[in-house]
């Protein structure tokens, strides 16, 4: 499980060009927000400075959550992906999963996109994916290395 921890934290910051690689990083968000629910099962994770810049240790936190807002913008104009954005949560549909986050920033494009008639308004699907996390990052990653 660790690994798979790590690889959704390295995962988060591959550049979002196509449908499964947006279904990657969002499926890596999905299972770092389980991660920091369930931190006392983890260790610390060494993410290495190709990815961040500069060699970081991280305690598994909530620290992830200031990037799913430029990540958002990236699968803005995807095809078969829809975002709609609330006041605080964001539901974004694929064709098989709705993930939701909650309480993230909106910079400056996300807030354009928000008051624009783009973002059409979804309901929560109900489906909680944080309790499959891994198996959704597994199938994930599956879907990357069959691209």
């Amino acid at each position: 499980m660790e690994d798979l921890v790590y690889k959704a934290l390295v995962g988060i910051h591959i550049p979002i060009t196509n449908y499964n690689e947006a279904f990657y990083v969002m499926a890596a968000f999905n299972l770092l927000n389980k991660a920091v629910k369930e931190k006392d099962n983890y260790e610390t994770v060494t993410v290495t400075a190709k990815v961040v810049k500069e060699k970081d240790k991280y305690n598994i936190s909530y620290d992830f959550k200031k990037y799913i807002g430029d990540k958002i913008v990236e699968i803005l104009n995807i095809e078969n992906i829809n975002v709609f954005l609330d006041k605080d949560v964001c539901y974004i549909k694929f064709l098989d999963y709705q993930f939701s986050f909650h309480n993230i920033s909106y910079g400056e494009r996300l807030l354009e996109y928000k008051n624009s008639k783009k973002n059409i308004h979804q309901e929560w699907s109900q489906i909680r994916l944080q309790d499959k996390a891994f198996e959704i990052f597994e199938e994930a990653i599956r879907r990357m290395e069959n691209e």
